[in-house]
């Protein structure tokens, strides 16, 4: 049975199950070249069945991620199309959509009323693109969920997901024994550490999808000056996350002037680890589970993962490769397999295969063009070790935010005047730390922290060595921590 999966709210998305194995799984932003595309992902479909070698005809099951609150926008899908998610999360049109989709949530009669547009808008899009099967509806964060334990390659596993909302939830909690996923705890909007992020995001001058800026920032700050701030903000609870009161922008606003940016950062980034990490290991102690499974866009925060990780609760981690709304057509699509498939880690080289370049491309981008085989390899590590950049383009394209190999820019971690030339030619903040690539029978060499299976997919930081910031300078954070990705081999 062919089984599609598509996210329709920003990030869009889609990806294709064959007889409950994953063939094909493609953002709609890279094929249209606008970050963060928002709506009905027409060329990420097209990709996905032509990948596979399939019509529209031989679809069997089409599910859709989020059930309620989205009719509006499904009905205007064209108008939403040309959105722009990357705005100020601040903005009034954000502040009345918000409001909406959950108070849609939260009234069973509205919701129910509102799902039935939803599928009536979602039929006429399929019917645009020759898929004539009537379209299922999938819960928000179940969706995170089966993405995170399906794709593991864990048979038991704690599951949990944090994002700012999704069908009237800001997080929830599941326990993973193959192949049952069973709720167990559940956090109602406004309770969302992820909307408490992106507001003081938009507070420090970024927007929406610059929290990994606010993240970076954090490590040069000092969390005391702040952390008292946040912390009056939200209870002691150990079983759940719970403002007393969750802050407007104005207040917070006004709670946070006069405070450099970098010491605000740190404070948001205490109060995370704290309020998160103290959250995941109740749920890991009361479930009995050693290994950990995370999903949804608070856990992009890749130093929020390590915290987790290292709470001495977790054998071993695993982060979605797709952790934010761009991840959900991955666990729609899980949905609807009956029984849920056999978890086995996950393939992320899903995308679309690299054309041939040629040389009028070289000569567009002023480089040089070498061919990827055992020949060139000498002369890489020589190009690497004179402070030369790299451009790596192998295969087929990566599914989710980070580059994993595929298409990665590369150069020597002993250069910083290199790491600077390149953050420059990409309009990079010079905050943001760059990932070392380290072989994996290597990884121990540099980092003390334990080596997960979360470090294939770079969705975690480790802890440098002592000496390691002083041989490769770039590669390590203000913080001592590392964006490491662990590689059999560089290539």
């Amino acid at each position: 049975m062919t089984t599609l999966g598509v996210n329709d709210g920003h990030d869009a998305g889609a990806c294709l199950l064959d007889a409950g194995r994953i063939v094909a799984a493609v953002s709609e932003e890279r094929l249209t070249g606008r970050k963060r595309q928002a709506g009905f992902p027409r060329a990420a479909i097209r990709y996905c069945l032509r990948d596979a070698g399939l019509d529209a005809r031989d679809v069997h099951r089409v599910l859709v991620a989020e059930r309620s609150g989205r009719a509006l926008h499904r009905l205007l899908d064209r108008r939403y199309r040309q959105t722009d998610p990357c705005q100020p999360m601040n903005r009034r049109a954000n502040r009345l959509s918000m409001i909406w989709q959950n108070a849609v949530a939260q009234r069973p009669w509205l919701a129910a009323m509102e799902e039935r547009l939803s599928l009536y808008a979602l039929r006429r899009r399929l019917h645009e693109a020759g898929i004539f099967v009537a379209p299922e509806l999938v819960d928000h964060h179940r969706a995170h969920a089966l993405g995170a334990a399906c794709c593991s390659g864990f048979a038991d596993a704690l599951v949990v997901t944090m994002d700012a909302f999704g069908d009237g939830r800001s997080a929830t909690v599941w326990r993973w024994r193959e192949p049952a996923l069973t709720p167990l705890q559940g956090s109602a909007y406004p309770h969302s550490l992820a909307l408490l992020y992106g507001l003081t995001t938009a507070h420090l001058g970024f927007v929406e999808g610059d929290e990994g800026k606010t993240a970076g920032l954090a490590a040069r700050g000092n969390p005391e000056a702040t952390a008292p701030i946040f912390a009056t903000l939200l209870t002691d609870a150990d079983d759940e996350i719970r403002f007393r009161r969750f802050p407007t922008y104005a207040r917070l606003h006004d709670a946070l002037a006069g405070f450099s940016a970098k010491d605000v950062a740190a404070g948001l980034q205490q109060c995370l680890e704290r309020h998160v990490g103290r959250f995941v290991s109740h749920w890991l102690a009361r479930s009995g589970a050693r290994r950990l499974c995370l999903a949804g866009g608070l856990f992009a925060n890749v130093k929020l993962n390590q915290v987790v990780g290292e709470s001495g609760a977790v054998d071993d981690l695993f982060v979605f490769a797709h952790m934010g709304d761009g991840g959900l057509c991955v666990g729609a699509a899980l949905a609807g397999e009956d029984p849920l498939p056999r978890a086995s880690l996950f393939n992320p080289f899903l995308g679309p295969a690299a054309r041939e370049l040629t040389a009028a491309d070289a000569q567009r981008s002023d480089s040089r063009l070498l061919p990827l085989d055992d020949a060139t390899d000498e002369l890489l590590a020589e190009l690497l070790a004179r402070g030369e950049a790299i451009g790596l383009v192998d295969g087929r394209l990566e599914f989710g935010p980070r580059a994993l190999g595929r298409r990665s820019i590369l150069f020597s971690a002993q250069h910083p005047a290199t790491a600077q030339r390149v953050s420059a030619m990409l309009n990079r903040p010079a905050i943001m730390p760059f990932a070392p690539v380290v072989r994996v029978a290597e990884a121990g060499e540099t980092t003390t922290s334990p080596l997960w299976t979360a470090l294939r997919f770079m969705t975690a930081t480790v802890t440098a060595r002592a000496g390691v910031a002083e041989r490769f300078p770039v590669a390590v954070h203000a913080d001592g921590s590392m964006r490491q990705i662990g590689r059999a081999s560089w290539r």
